[in-house]
């Protein structure tokens, strides 16, 4: 990971407390299951920083899952909130669409088939689960 994503991220952990409960040490440090069974209640930044971890731990074709999970709830959650003020949320998606993002789908296109793959699952996974926060 590069320091721009480093420097996000940390970012990230200033802006996140005002929107979950998980901050983003809990993202570095709790077990995957924990971190999975709270996703729903957080914020959508909070998928970008799993998935971020989730890559720097070599776990890389979950970490695509999981940053397609974070985009899809993400996009839903600019578009149901059309009138946030541009430097928050709106910033911070592409902020973190144009690092996470850019290091995950890099990797992601590598196979296009398990990119697929990845994407169709998460779509289902988002279609299935709960949707809390919006």
């Amino acid at each position: 990971m590069s320091l721009r994503i480093l420097i996000l991220l940390t970012l990230l952990s200033a802006y996140a407390p005002l929107h979950a409960a998980l901050s983003p040490e809990d993202l570095k440090k709790l077990p995957p299951a924990t971190i999975e069974a709270a996703l729903p209640n957080e914020h959508p930044s909070a998928y970008y920083g799993y998935a971020a971890r989730l890559f720097r731990e070599g776990k890389k074709d979950e970490a695509v899952f999981w940053f397609y999970v974070g985009q899809l709830r993400y996009r839903f959650h600019l578009k149901a909130n059309p009138n946030m003020d541009p430097s928050g949320d709106p910033a911070l998606f592409s902020s973190l669409s144009a690092t996470v993002g850019k290091t995950i789908n890099e990797y992601a296109g590598g196979n296009v088939k398990d990119w697929v793959k990845a994407i169709d699952r998460a779509l289902k996974w988002d279609a299935d689960a709960e949707r809390i926060h919006v």
